[in-house]
């Protein structure tokens, strides 16, 4: 299994999908019916919005939800982006294992499910709870 990159541009954003497939797809259409694990993000701006990151349930826990995290986070420092923006609606909203707060995302406020990080957050605590 390996993982690919769509890219989408329109005059006012950049459109990126991520997935782990074992071989690469034609459409973004594609991947989201073959339910495959993904990160659909869209950069305007210099913020990558991350509209959705999904593994499936019988593929969570072997870190591919974490390497997506990462190629997001990586495509976003080659973008020049300053911010990685999510709302945080996972089943471990504000937990302490949330995926988020693991890779470097804050929450805004108190309240609500508004996240950010920097590309260079993402990355470097990825390295360090993946040891490279």
């Amino acid at each position: 299994m390996s993982y690919h990159v769509l890219r989408s541009e329109s005059m006012d954003a950049l459109t990126i999908l991520f997935y782990y497939n074992e071989r690469a797809l034609a459409t973004p259409n594609d991947v989201m019916v073959q339910q495959l694990p993904r990160a659909y993000c869209v950069m305007s701006d210099r913020v990558m919005f991350l509209m959705q990151l999904s593994v499936p349930d019988e593929l969570q826990h072997q870190g591919i939800g974490s390497r997506l995290l990462q190629l997001v986070a990586a495509q976003a420092r080659l973008e020049g982006c300053r911010r990685i923006d999510v709302d945080d609606m996972s089943l471990r909203f504000r937990a302490l294992n949330n995926i988020y707060k693991k890779h470097g995302f804050r929450y805004r406020r108190d309240t609500g499910p508004e996240m950010y990080a920097s590309p260079a957050d993402v990355i470097s605590r990825a390295a360090l709870i993946h040891g490279g």
